[in-house]
């Protein structure tokens, strides 16, 4: 009998690697994710670090109120600094849901294909088998009919 062949084996292989890329995409997402989130805390500890010193400086009577507008300018600032980084962090978000919801959907795929292969590999092993059996009678009633030829 000739050698075990997936039929689709083919297809499983696009399968294997395509879920390989989404891994490795998602490892990049991921990797951005925390570095937007260090980005974010970067910026929230600036931010706070602003607001004790502007306040200390109210407290001493420092300010004059020009000084006080380009505090107010430099909180603005800050603020829309740390929105366009939650902005990124919630793209980034998204894509990883998309990432794995693809890579789970990849991962239900292959493994329907790998449930056929072993499917198809009982099946052969049966036909094997069966074969196999096929021969030893064959080999069985052969030299049985011989010896019987042999003596008669």
């Amino acid at each position: 009998m000739k050698k075990f062949k997936f039929t689709l084996e083919a297809p499983l292989r696009v399968k294997r690697i395509l879920e390989k890329q989404q891994m490795a995409e998602l490892a990049a997402v991921n990797a951005r994710l925390a570095e937007f989130r260090r980005e974010l805390e970067r910026l929230r500890d600036a931010l706070d670090f602003q607001r004790r010193t502007y306040l200390e400086s109210v407290e001493a009577g420092r300010l004059t109120a020009p000084e006080m507008s380009l505090w107010s300018v430099g909180f603005k600032g800050m603020r829309e600094r740390i929105a366009l980084q939650n902005k990124k962090i919630e793209t980034a978000e998204g894509e990883r849901r998309r990432i794995q919801r693809k890579l789970v959907e990849l991962m239900k795929e292959r493994k329907i294909l790998e449930k056929l292969r072993d499917n198809q590999m009982a099946e052969y092993r049966l036909a094997q088998k069966a074969e196999d059996a096929a021969v030893i009678d064959d080999f069985v009633s052969s030299k049985i009919h011989r010896e019987g030829n042999a003596h008669g």
